[in-house]
């Protein structure tokens, strides 16, 4: 049994910061643009032990991501594996940890049947 999910990529912060609103209330700000060509796909699979797997193993912040969401629900079963396979050049604000760490949220959510509110 496996579960995947899939993340586009984006042009990274065009535009961040904190900005006052008509009501004179600061709102925090962030404008990216998507970008469809670019993706992350992440396959989640159970495995025998414990612990939480992540190939390649550099991508850390989605190992990082699936271990916060079972804790999150409190899950304490067998381990599992999280491949994350990427078109996205790493490093130049295309999104890629960001689309990673998505894909995995997703795929290690359909693999224990959770639904995510998007």
């Amino acid at each position: 049994m496996y579960a995947s999910g899939f993340a586009i990529g984006h042009h990274g912060e065009i535009l961040q910061g904190v900005f006052r609103g008509e009501d004179s209330r600061l709102h925090r700000g962030l404008v990216t643009l998507p970008f469809p060509p670019r993706y992350s796909i992440a396959v989640a699979e159970p495995i025998d032990g414990i612990e939480v797997l992540v190939r390649p193993k550099h991508k850390t912040k989605s190992g990082a991501a699936a271990r916060l969401l079972l804790g999150g629900i409190g899950y304490t079963g067998r381990g599992i594996k999280v491949t994350v396979n990427s078109n996205i050049p790493e490093g130049f604000g295309l999104g890629s940890s960001t689309t990673d760490v998505v894909a995995t949220i997703r795929a290690t959510a359909r693999l224990f049947g959770l639904q995510l509110v998007e």
